[in-house]
C-alpha cells in the first residue's frame, strides 16, 4: 500500500511544479532575429536579440506608412527554475512588467500564463520552421474568451 502510494504522489506531483533549465530554453534561442506580421494598423515587428543561455530581450513595435509606435519590451528569462515571459506593455499596467510563467511545452508550442491578469491571460509560440511563428493571446475581454492570433515570417536583413 505504501508502494502505490508514493507511486501515486510522485506521478501527480511531478507536473504541477514544473523543473526547467538551461537546457529547456535552448530552443527558444531560435526566436533571435525580427520577425514580422501584418495587422489593420501596419506591420508588427518583433525583435529579440540572446543576452545568454537564460535570457531573450524582445521589443516591438508597430509600423505605419508614415510612423512607427512602440507597443512592448519583453523578457524570456530562465529564474529559479520558471521560464518566464515578462512583457511590459506600452501605456498598459502602470507601464509594470506583467509576468507570465511557463506551464506547458506540447508538439514545440510554448505555453505561458497569468490568470491574475485581465487580458490575456494566456499568450503561446510556436516556432512552425525558420521562418515562421506563431503567436497568439488569449482570455476573458468584455465578459467573452477572446483570442488574438499573430502569424509572423522572419524579416531578412537588407
Amino acid at each position: 500500500m505504501r508502494k502505490l502510494l508514493f507511486i501515486v504522489l510522485v506521478l501527480t506531483g511531478s507536473g504541477a511544479c514544473a523543473q526547467f533549465a538551461a537546457k529547456d530554453m535552448k530552443p527558444l534561442h531560435a526566436l533571435k532575429g525580427s520577425w514580422e506580421s501584418e495587422r489593420k494598423r501596419g506591420t508588427l515587428t518583433e525583435q529579440w536579440t540572446l543576452v545568454n543561455d537564460s535570457t531573450l530581450q524582445g521589443y516591438s513595435y508597430i509600423k505605419t506608412a508614415t510612423d512607427s509606435f512602440p507597443e512592448e519590451k519583453t523578457e524570456l528569462v530562465l529564474r529559479a527554475g520558471k521560464i518566464l515571459y515578462i512583457p511590459v506593455a506600452a501605456g498598459q499596467n502602470d507601464d509594470k512588467p506583467v509576468p507570465f510563467t511557463l506551464y506547458k511545452v506540447e508538439n514545440g508550442q510554448y505555453f505561458f500564463e497569468n490568470r491574475s491578469h485581465d487580458f490575456p491571460q494566456l499568450i503561446t509560440y510556436q516556432l512552425v520552421d525558420d521562418n515562421t511563428l506563431k503567436a497568439a493571446i488569449s482570455g476573458p475581454l468584455n465578459g467573452k474568451d477572446t483570442a488574438v492570433r499573430f502569424d509572423f515570417k522572419r524579416k531578412r536583413s537588407q
